[in-house]
C-alpha cells in the first residue's frame, strides 16, 4: 500500500493503422504522410495497448503525452487535460508540417507551476526537432503566452512536471503557416509584418498608413514638448494630401508663452457659402 508502479516501455512493435514509413520503392515525404494521415484517422482499432489507472477494466484510462506528429495542423494537450496533470511526467512533441511552411503554436489555455525562472513545471518549445534546438521559449506560470513560430517546418515541444504542485496545464493548437512577407505580393510600402495567418504593413517612422492599409503618407500631429521646432503640412514642400486631419498639441515651460512664426502659408481659398475648404 501506498506504493506507485511504474510502467517503462523499452520496446513496441504494434500494427498501426497508418504507416509513416515508405511502404514501396518511392522515398517518404512529409507530403505523403500528411495524405495518409488526413485519409485514414490515428486510432487504434485493432492492436493496442492499453493502461488504467486501477486493477479493473473500468479504472480510468492513463493519459499519454508526446510523439512524433506530422499533419497540417491539430491540439496538443498536458496529460489529462481537462484535469489537473499528474506529477514527474514528460511528454515531447516533434511537430513538423510540409516543407515551405513553418509551425504556429497558439495557446487556448494555460496553467503551469509557476517560478520565476520555470524550474519546476515547464512547457519548452524549440526550433527544430532535437533538444539542442534553439530555444524560442521556456514557459510556466497562468498567464497566456503570445503565438510562438518557428523559424522552419518543424517544432520540438517539451512539457515537464516536477514531484509536487500539480496544475490544469495547457491547451494549444499548432498549424503551418506561411511567411507572406518574403514574396514580392504583398504590396506594402514600407514594411511588411508577418502575423499568424496573414500579414499588416507598417510604416516607417514619420509616416502612418494610408486608408487603403498598403502605401505610407506622411505623419502630421502629435504632442511637442521641445523648446522650439517646425510644424508642417504633411509632404510640405509637395502639396498636401486630402482628406487628412493634423492636430499639434505644442507645450511650453510654466511661464512661458509660445511664439509661432508662419515662413510660408499657402491653403486652398474659401467659398461664400462654405468657408474654407482646407483649414
Amino acid at each position: 500500500m501506498g506504493e506507485r508502479i511504474y510502467l517503462n516501455f523499452t520496446h513496441m512493435d504494434i500494427f498501426s493503422p497508418v504507416s509513416l514509413h515508405p511502404v514501396d520503392d518511392q522515398p517518404q515525404t512529409v507530403e505523403r504522410a500528411l495524405a495518409l494521415s488526413r485519409n485514414s484517422p490515428l486510432t487504434c482499432t485493432n492492436d493496442y495497448v492499453e493502461v488504467r489507472d486501477g486493477y479493473y477494466s473500468g479504472s480510468p484510462l492513463i493519459a499519454i503525452c508526446g510523439g512524433e506528429v506530422v499533419q497540417e495542423e491539430g491540439i496538443i494537450t498536458s496529460p489529462s487535460y481537462p484535469e489537473f496533470y499528474k506529477p514527474n511526467k514528460e511528454c515531447i512533441w516533434k511537430i513538423v508540417v510540409p516543407v515551405g511552411f513553418s509551425v504556429a503554436l497558439t495557446f487556448q489555455s494555460f496553467d503551469i507551476e509557476k517560478h520565476d525562472n520555470c524550474v519546476y513545471d515547464y512547457l519548452e518549445i524549440r526550433d527544430g526537432l532535437a533538444e539542442t534546438s534553439p530555444l524560442l521559449k521556456k514557459l510556466c506560470g497562468s498567464n497566456l503566452p503570445t503565438p510562438i513560430k518557428s523559424t522552419n517546418n518543424m517544432m520540438y515541444v517539451r512539457f515537464v512536471s516536477d514531484s509536487s504542485v500539480e496544475k490544469q496545464g495547457f491547451t494549444a493548437k499548432f498549424q503551418k503557416e506561411f511567411d507572406e512577407c518574403k514574396t514580392t505580393k504583398h504590396g506594402c510600402q514600407h514594411i511588411c509584418v508577418n502575423t499568424l495567418g496573414g500579414y499588416r504593413c507598417q510604416c516607417e517612422i514619420g509616416y502612418e498608413l494610408h486608408p487603403d492599409g498598403k502605401r505610407c503618407e506622411d505623419a502630421c500631429g502629435g504632442v511637442i514638448n521641445a523648446a522650439n521646432g517646425t510644424v508642417q503640412t504633411p509632404g510640405y514642400p509637395n502639396e498636401y494630401p486630402s482628406n487628412k486631419n493634423c492636430i499639434w498639441k505644442i507645450v511650453a515651460a510654466p511661464k512661458s508663452t509660445i511664439f509661432l512664426n508662419f515662413t510660408h502659408f499657402d491653403l486652398e481659398g474659401k467659398n461664400v457659402s462654405f468657408g474654407c475648404f482646407s483649414f
